[in-house]
């Protein structure tokens, strides 16, 4: 099975389980908001279609995925809090 060709369910067994908010950064930039924290474009695999994200907050090495309208939080913990208010 192709990763395009996912449903709802397989995409939840490979932990994509999170909404996320579009936004930009001061300078422009895509950003993505994730569980309350923010998250900068890495790269981007044009074969899949999934967006790698890594932690805004230097030097956080927290990062996270997207496909679609769903994000997975990848292992690394974030090492600060997470904004507080975030509407």
């Amino acid at each position: 099975m192709n990763f395009d060709e996912m449903d709802q369910d397989h995409l939840e067994a490979y932990g994509f389980t999170h909404l996320f908010e579009r936004c930009l950064n001061k300078k422009g930039g895509e950003t993505r908001l994730i569980d309350n924290f923010v998250y900068n474009i890495h790269s981007h695999n044009e074969y899949s279609d999934k967006y790698y994200w890594r932690c805004a907050q230097r030097p956080c090495r927290a990062s996270a995925t997207t496909y679609e309208d769903l994000a997975r939080l990848n292992a690394k913990e974030h090492n600060h809090d997470c904004l507080k208010d975030v509407d």
